[in-house]
């Protein structure tokens, strides 16, 4: 119901608002930046180099941690809030993708606000960053969309021979190409 009213605040009522709820920007995975304490939110490619650890903060709320090494072997710690299922999901020696930015608080720490497995990409594209909506991260963001373009069969309400003619993309491609860009190129035609 929390969520819900996130969502509406955001203007999404539907699934069709949802899927129109385009990335305002997007990172490309080929492009990562080592970490630093600047405050700027930035993509990094890691190394896990410690088991994560959950941690109880107060009865509210807890966090996930671990130690791992950017691409230049610096040492930092990754923090992901009120997130626990993320402890099940990474392990020693796994490559991630963490976006986020350094704790404000506490030096060498790293806020994740979305996380991609290396090993769990299917191509090394671009990633999707969307507006902030109050109480939905952005991987719920991306995964419900995802989710919802598996589901829809959207059709053009231009006929096929047209769009093949003109060499037009049909309309569900169009969402999926938003969505998930394998590059600039692709995301630009």
């Amino acid at each position: 119901e929390v969520r819900k009213k996130s969502l509406e605040n955001s203007d999404i009522f539907s699934v069709f608002d949802l899927i129109n709820y385009f990335p305002y920007k997007y990172y490309d995975f080929s492009k990562t930046e080592p970490y630093a304490d600047d405050g700027n939110v930035r993509l990094i490619k890691a190394l896990v180099i410690d088991n994560p650890k959950i941690v109880k903060a107060r009865a509210n709320l807890s966090f996930v941690t671990c130690k791992v090494n950017d691409e230049t072997g610096h040492t930092f710690n990754a923090v992901w809030f009120n997130q626990a299922f993320i402890k099940s999901v990474i392990y020693l020696g796994q490559t991630i993708f963490l976006y986020g930015k350094n704790s404000p608080k506490k030096k060498n720490t790293f806020n994740v606000l979305l996380m991609k497995s290396e090993d769990k990409l299917t191509n090394f594209g671009l990633l999707p960053v969307y507006h902030s909506i109050s109480g939905v991260g952005q991987a719920t963001i991306s995964d419900t969309i995802n989710k919802s373009l598996e589901m829809l069969n959207i059709s053009s309400i231009i006929p096929n021979d047209i769009l093949s003619k003109y060499n037009i993309l049909n309309l569900h491609d169009s969402y999926n190409i938003i969505h998930n860009p394998s590059s600039y190129e692709e995301y630009i035609k």
